[in-house]
């Protein structure tokens, strides 16, 4: 399988320079995990007829202070930077934060980030939404969530 030989090669990156620090942390298997359930939504969106819809895996790290000083002498350097401004929205009693729906404006785009999955339950570990993007479609969701 495809799938497969891809995470085994996001694997063994992972235990080579200039990563190899992250294979003695656990989010090495948690990443793994969010590359599968990547490849999986990559293969589904190709079954899709319908609208498409976006499914974010987001994994939070903790680093240390001198995690420049560790990345460059690993052999890392900058590649690019990209600072963002987002708007983050909600009702008065916080209907949606309460529900773990987000409501963002990025820019002139607007965005919802809604759990993914059985009651918005994340799996492994890992935190899961689907993404709705686009004014007409966030207000159409927003309205199921609200009653406005």
């Amino acid at each position: 399988c495809q799938a497969a030989r891809v995470v085994r090669w996001v694997w063994r990156c992972c235990h080579q320079p200039p990563l190899a620090l992250v294979s003695c942390t656990s989010k090495l298997l948690n990443m793994c995990m969010g590359v599968w359930a990547r490849l999986v939504h990559e293969r589904g969106r190709g079954k899709r007829l319908e609208r498409e819809i976006c499914v974010e895996v987001e994994q939070k790290f903790c680093v240390p202070d001198n995690y420049r000083t560790v990345l460059e002498t690993a052999g890392a350097h900058l590649v690019s930077e990209k600072i963002l401004s987002d708007m983050y929205l909600d009702t008065q009693d916080l209907t949606l934060l309460r529900q773990d729906v987000w409501l963002r404006k990025r820019g002139s785009q607007w965005e919802l980030k809604v759990p993914a999955g059985e009651d918005g339950i994340s799996d492994g570990g890992m935190t899961q939404y689907r993404e709705v993007m686009g004014r007409e479609e966030v207000e159409r969701e927003v309205a199921s969530f609200t009653n406005i």
